[in-house]
């Protein structure tokens, strides 16, 4: 008994010190760090509001707070709710145009769609938490074709150009747990799992799975981790991380370590990356929510039935910084702070989110980003 529970002991004293100190591997990546303020001191990030979308009634309504949003080759947007069982298309000008799909399990039918990925050449992929399946529409958004599923696709998940499919999920199999990413080809086989030079699972470290992607312009996939500052360069084919890009910033402390259980009226929440991008140019894009100054205003106490708080206006609850980062020169371009909480990258250089009008209904806004350069 006494050899057991030290052996039980050991493990757990080898599990908290990967996830406070993981190893280094003998063929580790290359890590880049960006300290410090810009590097481009003419480099400046200029925001202006783009279309603002939802009608007052009927179904180009907005429905909740976490809807989410592209915008293909063509200017159109697709917009859908929290799990829907329909996609809101929008033209260019922020008009209604139809909705897409309807509820069952039929072609061209969700129970519950967790993401929408659009391929060149303007194919729409939608990502069928409910069902567990994929469906393919054409520019005209006819329905193509759909298929099967290893896993259930949430909001981060992407239709790559080599025509495969990348997801983060945490599975919990022998072989996949710890790794937060996962390619599935078209006939639905998960291919493999990486994203992870470790494989530590920590239920107790928040959000240690969860991971903002998106493809680069080599094919490779960005992988960005939500509550530290650190972005990997992966390549899916192989699974193997290629480069790491750390920002050593104050402001931006680690989250990666075990925390008691606050409530939102006592805690100042912590930085999060809600998405990244790459724009044409190869520069990284970050979208990062902080606190706002006045963050607890927009909190509720604990009460009773409600041990931790309720944020009660998000928008006063966090502010958003975007950087830009030359990733090959290991610097920071230009860095900006907005008042508003802006979730996603609708498109290259667009970002978007949910905010109630000057008439308190639901729209969803969007602003243009450009980086002005010497």
């Amino acid at each position: 008994m006494r050899n057991k529970l030290r052996a039980a002991l050991r493990v757990a004293l080898i599990g908290a010190l990967l996830a406070c100190c993981p190893p280094r591997p003998a063929n580790s990546q290359p890590t880049v760090v960006v300290r410090g303020t810009s590097g481009c001191r003419a480099c400046e990030i200029l925001v202006t509001p783009g279309v603002t979308l939802g009608s007052t009634d009927g179904p180009g309504i907005i429905e909740h707070i976490e809807t989410r949003a592209v915008r293909d080759g063509l200017g159109r947007y697709l917009l859908k709710a929290n799990f829907p069982t329909a996609i809101s298309v929008f033209a260019p000008d922020g008009r209604f145009l139809r909705s897409l799909g309807r509820a069952g399990g039929g072609p061209g039918e969700f129970r519950g769609i967790g993401s929408l990925s659009v391929l060149p050449g303007d194919s729409l992929v939608v990502f069928d938490w409910g069902s567990s399946r994929y469906s393919i529409f054409s520019p005209g958004l006819d329905f193509v074709t759909s298929g099967p599923l290893p896993l259930t696709p949430e909001l981060s998940s992407l239709a790559l150009r080599s025509g495969k499919f990348l997801f983060n999920h945490a599975l919990f199999s022998p072989n996949e747990v710890g790794q937060p990413l996962h390619l599935v080809n078209r006939t639905g086989a998960r291919e493999r799992s990486f994203g992870s030079s470790t494989g530590v699972y920590r239920p107790d470290v928040p959000f240690l799975m969860s991971r903002a992607i998106a493809e680069s312009r080599s094919g490779r996939v960005w992988a960005a981790s939500r509550t530290e500052y650190r972005i990997d360069l992966l390549n899916p084919e192989t699974g193997s991380i290629e480069r790491t890009i750390r920002r050593d910033v104050p402001w931006f402390p680690s989250g990666m370590r075990p925390e008691p259980r606050g409530s939102a009226a006592t805690l100042e929440p912590k930085p999060f990356i809600f998405d990244v991008r790459e724009d044409q140019a190869g520069r990284l894009w970050v979208l990062i929510a902080v606190a706002d100054p006045q963050w607890r205003s927009a909190v509720r106490a604990p009460g009773a039935g409600d041990s931790h708080g309720t944020v009660t206006n998000e928008q006063r609850y966090r502010d958003t910084v975007i950087e830009v980062l030359d990733t090959s020169a290991g610097r920071l371009l230009a860095s900006v702070r907005l008042p508003q909480h802006i979730k996603q990258f609708v498109s290259d250089n667009l970002i978007g989110t949910v905010m109630e009008d000057a008439d308190g209904m639901p729209r969803f806004f969007t602003w243009q980003l450009q980086l002005r350069t010497p």
